[in-house]
Formats: C-alpha cells, structure tokens, sequence
C-alpha cells in the first residue's frame, strides 16, 4: 500500500467536523460570500462541534490547527489522495479500510 494513502484515514475522521471551528471564526463578509448550500454545511458542522464532548472538540480543533500549518502543497496531496478514496467502488474502499487497520494495529506499540 502506498504510503501517502495510509495516513489518509486519520484525515478523513476529522475532515466532517474541521469546519464546525471555522464558523466560529468567520467574519460577516466571509459568510456572506457563501452559498445557502455552504451555510448549512458550516452551521451543521458547527452544532455538531457543539455537541462533542470538550475532549473530542480540543482534539479536533488540534487537528484543525495542525491542518493549516501544514505546507500548501502537503494540503493538496491530503486532498488528491480523499478524491481518490471518495471514488474507490465500495468493495475496494472496504479492502483498503480493512487494510488501514491493520496497519494501525501492528505500528501500535
């Protein structure tokens, strides 16, 4: 298995709910330019923040934070790599997931 795709999963646990922080931070402007479509998404992430325990929302702001720090071009590939995921048939998806934790298993020490 490639490595750039083993560290997607860890990725896409948090790529649902890395927004809920930003609409928070979000100006007036920057809400404005979005879509009602967008809207509803950054609402419903948000609540969904909310409703985590303070643990969990540390966590995924952590993850957040870290998400931006990283260089634009590590960003992309992170991004590539979920398009590429998103488009496996389900049978493959399964097997690359099966895959994934098994790896998580064996590098655990």
């Amino acid at each position: 298995m490639a490595r750039g795709r083993v560290g997607l999963l860890p990725v896409l646990a948090g790529v649902a709910v890395l927004a809920a922080p930003l609409a928070v931070r979000l100006s007036a402007q920057q809400w404005q330019e979005y879509g009602p479509g967008e809207r509803l998404d950054a609402l419903r992430n948000y609540r969904r923040h909310r409703e985590l325990p303070e643990e969990r929302q540390r966590q995924v702001e952590e993850q957040y934070e870290r998400w931006r720090q990283m260089p634009e071009e590590e960003r992309d590939r992170i991004r590539e790599n979920y398009e590429r995921y998103r488009r496996m048939p389900p049978q493959e998806r399964s097997l690359f997931e099966d895959k994934y934790r098994t790896w998580k298993r064996e590098r655990r020490p």
